[in-house]
């Protein structure tokens, strides 16, 4: 029951600070183009991955706030579905050309930002690259 509470939390906090961030929108904005919802879960993608590969060397984090951060905070603070709607309305609206660059940006750039979470929470340098 605890670890459901840790999620609990970590869900608040995570949807929380994607409101707020989302409420920022127009700091943003690219070319006439909102890239609030990309950007976050770029940002998303690499604390993620970061905090995974950090934390897989730990034994002291318990599995509970392991939880909580991972799919609790970053599980809200990042969704797909937001994505995805966004990207629909992007095709209805800016046509299938903005569409591609929001998909295509989104996925490599969250791919990136994901790897390089990885790497840099592992502790890695780039004196190591």
């Amino acid at each position: 029951m605890k670890n459901y509470i840790y999620i609990f939390i970590g869900g608040a906090a995570g949807g929380l600070m994607r409101v707020m961030a989302v409420r920022a929108d127009d700091l943003f904005s690219l070319g006439g183009m909102d890239n609030t919802i990309p950007l976050i879960n770029i940002a998303g993608a690499f604390l993620l991955g970061m905090f995974l590969s950090g934390t897989a060397k730990l034994q002291a984090i318990s599995p509970g706030i392991h939880l909580g951060v991972a799919g609790g905070f970053f599980g809200s603070f990042t969704t797909f579905s937001t994505l995805t709607m966004e990207a629909v309305g992007l095709l209805q609206t800016g046509g299938p050309f903005h569409l591609a660059y929001y998909a295509l940006f989104s996925c490599i750039a969250g791919l990136l930002a994901a790897g390089l979470g990885l790497w840099a929470g592992a502790g890695k340098t780039w004196q190591r690259f």
